[in-house]
């Protein structure tokens, strides 16, 4: 009953696990590598859009400063946005996000696409029913109408054509309107 057996020798087992292991490296590789790739280009798809809007708070008017970004009543809510950056990042931008917010954690968000009609937020002063978003170096005013409820703080945050909603751009507290200042 004798037969020899005879096991694998040390440097042939040492060659197998390695091929083993290097075969296990590339395919995990293939996999992984792509789905990381695609995750860090959507996540810094933001990152030059941090301040891409403002509330632009100083207009001069007949030497008298006013701003715009206030309330007048108890549903009116006016917002003053500027563009700051480039032609080519204006080029990626589908509109933005208004968040009106509460002392009491209550908000509600509008979104403001160009050529788009919202019901209850228009552009001030517009002879075209469409609202328009600012190109770069541009500023636009848009009038809220809040149905009655009453808001302390809006927030903008950029929305990008590829349907990403980007992180707060700007925020300021709302302060009653000056009485030269018309939101309707």
């Amino acid at each position: 009953m004798g037969r020899n057996k005879r096991a694998l020798s040390p440097v042939i087992a040492t060659v197998l696990l390695l091929l083993l292991t290097v075969s296990a490296a590339i395919i995990i590789a293939g996999v992984v590598l792509p789905f990381i790739r695609g995750n860090l280009d959507k996540s810094t798809e933001c990152v030059d859009y941090r301040s891409y809007f403002t509330f632009e708070e100083k207009f001069e008017f007949e030497d008298d400063s006013f701003r715009y970004n206030c309330y007048q009543g108890d549903n009116l809510y006016g917002a003053s946005i500027r563009a700051e950056g480039n032609e080519e990042l204006s080029e990626d931008i589908g509109g933005f996000k208004l968040v009106f917010i509460q002392k009491l954690g209550d908000s509600v968000s509008v979104e403001v696409k160009s050529g788009e009609l919202v019901s209850d937020i228009r552009m001030l002063d517009a002879v075209k029913t469409e609202l328009e978003v600012p190109k770069s170096g541009e500023v636009k005013t848009y009038v809220y109408d809040s149905g009655g409820k009453i808001y302390d703080k809006i927030e903008v945050y950029p929305l990008l054509k590829s349907g990403r909603i980007c992180q707060i751009s700007d925020e300021i507290e709302l302060i009653k309107c000056l009485p030269n200042v018309n939101l309707g």
